[in-house]
């Protein structure tokens, strides 16, 4: 997201970010690699994410480097991106494709920004002749707000989608009986590191928890 950040309104940057499977798995930065689509080719520049596929976090393996190969590249391609693979065990080797893939997505981000500069005029045209097609001035008034046929239609009461209970998990909670943690707890000591994963950990304090609810 920082790397994002960093191109808005920067039309000449060209900004490479390292990414780490791990780091790629977590809220914040699974949700970035939708950013993309935030970018607009001809004020802003642009981010070419580099996935480190090193196949762990913490103490266990990730996701992204357990899917199959084509899966992967499915997946990277759904969020925007046209992927390009650097593998291998030789340092000259993968130097000799990372260049090569860095020269190939280099010249498809100069003709990506070549055409949405040269055209801007013309697809904004395009662009503005497909959104009026929906008739926005027939469904809002003077002060950008639906008309009020449009409001009237709007459910009230228990007729919402969030008045349902089954939606709300507020309104259906129950008590968990609770283990007793000092008895499943992990004993470590101040002089002794524990060796004691803390995913492995965590899963063993959520069986009795799941066992008596």
């Amino acid at each position: 997201m920082h790397a994002y950040g960093a191109v808005l309104d920067n039309p000449d940057l060209t900004a490479f970010c390292v990414v780490g499977d791990g780091e790629a798995e977590t809220g914040p930065l699974a949700g970035s690699w939708h950013a993309n689509k935030f970018i607009n080719p001809v004020r802003d520049g642009v981010v070419v994410p580099i996935l480190a596929l090193n196949q762990y976090k913490i103490a266990n393996p990730t996701i992204l480097a357990r899917i199959p190969e084509a899966e992967l590249l499915d997946l990277m391609r759904g969020y925007g991106y046209a992927p390009h693979m650097v593998a291998g065990d030789g340092p000259a080797d993968v130097h000799q494709q990372m260049a090569t893939a860095m020269d190939a997505c280099l010249g498809t981000i100069a003709e990506i920004h070549r055409t949405a500069r040269d055209d801007g005029d013309e697809r904004r045209r395009v662009l503005e002749q497909w959104l009026r097609s929906y008739r926005p001035e027939e469904l809002f008034d003077d002060d950008g707000r639906p008309i009020a046929g449009l409001r009237q239609a709007v459910p009230a009461g228990d007729r919402r989608m969030s008045a349902n209970p089954v939606a709300n998990g507020g309104t259906v909670l129950r008590d968990l009986r609770l283990p007793d943690w000092p008895a499943i707890g992990s004993r470590t000591s101040s002089t002794s590191p524990s060796a004691i994963g803390r995913p492995r950990s965590a899963s063993s304090t959520r069986r009795p928890v799941r066992a008596v609810e």
